[in-house]
């Protein structure tokens, strides 16, 4: 992460990901502020691609974060992300400035489940997930 900031206020921001195994995604990670706590207003989308279907939406709520910690967005139920497809995940966040990560395309691999990444959004920090295959 650069010791940098910036506020991501009024636009919706995305990052594209496929994974390698079938998953339920069940809440994802965003760098809290930079100076002090704070509330965000947080609303997220989520769509396969090419066809942008939306999987999951959300309307806007409000979530605190501590300084410089992440903060996580739990979704009211997991929803499936697939092997193989790629998908987008659009959020906006209103609210005060974050750090931000270096720009971002990557496989990460972690317990055998494997995350390709392509971001210059520079924010979305942790996918939280469930494993639905076994091998």
């Amino acid at each position: 992460m650069k010791n940098d900031y910036q506020r991501f206020d009024g636009v919706t921001y995305r990052v594209w990901t496929t994974v390698n195994r079938r998953i339920a995604l069940t809440g994802l990670g965003f760098l809290g502020p930079y100076l002090a706590d704070g509330s965000f207003r947080v609303s997220i989308i989520i769509e396969t691609v090419p066809d942008w279907k939306t999987i999951l939406e959300t309307g806007k709520f409000e979530v605190y974060a501590k300084k410089r910690e992440i903060f996580y967005v739990d979704f009211d139920k997991p929803f499936t992300m697939e092997a193989n497809k790629c998908y987008s995940m659009g959020y906006k966040l209103d609210g005060p400035k974050t750090g931000v990560l270096d720009e971002l395309q990557a496989i990460i691999k972690v317990d055998d489940v494997s995350f390709c990444f392509s971001t210059d959004s520079r924010q979305l920090a942790e996918l939280k997930y469930i494993l639905l295959d076994k091998y």
